[in-house]
């Protein structure tokens, strides 16, 4: 689906003030976007480490060692420090989909797309790994903007438009029920 009329804008600056400001757009948007894929998308051959520098290194801002020492980081926060030096390829799914979501993170962007993040996870692995992104937007104050067919992560948002055939068909704010537990509060 292509915008078909009207202003394309990044943080109030028009799309061509973005390029122009900042030379190259692509550079910009890898420093302002972080992308989880469906499929992770991991380089097979590649260490946990490695894949997760990738964004890095094609931003260029970090030397090889803060590139390692952030990716080490960030495999630490998803839950696999002590799989640094291992190929992608002998991870189980979910470790390579949390590894996704490291990579996703690299460059710590500010936006966090994730079109079916959870999709080809079996139920537990799926509820850690969006559980991670949660506290990614609780503890970290990044924007979640998520595509997913499961409801209860839908139920889980702080928004939900739902689509049909590429259009949005309804939204409206997440229904929030209150806390049995403490008197409703």
């Amino acid at each position: 689906m292509s915008p078909r009329d009207g202003p394309l804008s990044c943080r109030r600056l028009s799309r061509f003030a973005v390029q122009d400001e900042f030379g190259n757009l692509s550079q910009k948007r890898s420093k302002s976007i972080g992308f989880i894929f469906q499929f992770h998308f991991l380089m097979e051959d590649f260490t946990t480490q490695e894949n997760v520098m990738i964004p890095m290194r094609k931003l260029g801002e970090l030397s090889d060692a803060q590139m390692r020492e952030r990716a080490a980081e960030l495999l630490q926060a998803v839950g696999l420090g002590d799989k640094l030096r291992r190929p992608s390829r002998h991870l189980s799914g979910g470790e390579q989909q949390r590894v996704a979501i490291a990579r996703a993170l690299a460059n710590d962007p500010r936006v966090i797309l994730a079109d079916e993040p959870t999709g080809n996870l079996d139920t537990g692995n799926s509820e850690r790994a969006f559980e991670l992104l949660q506290n990614l937007v609780h503890q970290r104050g990044k924007a979640l903007l998520l595509a997913t067919h499961n409801p209860a992560i839908a139920e889980a948002c702080d928004w939900i438009h739902e689509m049909k055939d590429g259009r949005i068909t309804a939204s409206h704010a997440r229904q929030r029920t209150p806390n049995v537990s403490n008197g409703g509060s």
